[in-house]
């Protein structure tokens, strides 16, 4: 399966969320997974590419120009697809990937989980995507969609296909439970 993880490219966040990414992309080599990501040798990507590869997974980068240009490509990538820009990415990780994994994240973590939310409700992809609300860090956002939801912006039978969790346990229950495209 081709696990999607949309995650911060920060080197300043606290150590237990490098842990987390670390330990997420350990099992997803493990377990014979492929990770798609944004190929980036910084932050929680780099972390988590690095422990999919030393596990024995395989990382395939979906990379735009602004990475490659500025030697930002993490060099233990086994594939690397290049595209113009954020939204070309986007599409791209949508088409290789079968589910979709965020870790915490700012800006373009939250773009790609709801770029990928949209299409699920406009029927685009029936793909999920789950949130590691890893210290609570999504704790307000998912308030935010609960409001949204009960306010009728949203319907619950539409609701993106997203999908919270608490621990990696969780999360990988999940994983284990769907089905490849």
């Amino acid at each position: 399966m081709n696990i999607c993880v949309f995650c911060s490219s920060s080197d300043k966040l606290p150590q237990d969320y490098y842990s987390a990414a670390a330990a997420l992309g350990i099992w997803i080599g493990k377990t014979g997974h492929s990770l798609v990501y944004g190929g980036s040798q910084k932050g929680l990507m780099k972390v988590c590419a690095e422990a999919v590869k030393q596990a024995g997974g395989r990382v395939i980068s979906v990379a735009p120009g602004f990475v490659l240009d500025n030697g930002m490509l993490n060099p233990s990538s086994d594939e690397v697809l290049r595209v113009e820009d954020l939204a070309e990415r986007k599409r791209t990780m949508m088409q290789l990937s079968d589910i979709f994994v965020a870790l915490p994240g700012g800006i373009g973590t939250l773009d790609e989980v709801f770029s990928m939310a949209a299409c699920n409700v406009v029927g685009e992809c029936s793909k999920k995507i789950i949130l590691l609300n890893h210290k609570g860090i999504y704790n307000d956002l998912k308030t935010l969609l609960q409001k949204l939801e009960d306010t009728t912006l949203i319907n619950s039978r539409k609701n993106g296909n997203l999908h919270f969790c608490n621990n990696l346990e969780d999360c990988f229950a999940i994983i284990n439970n769907t089905k490849q495209k």
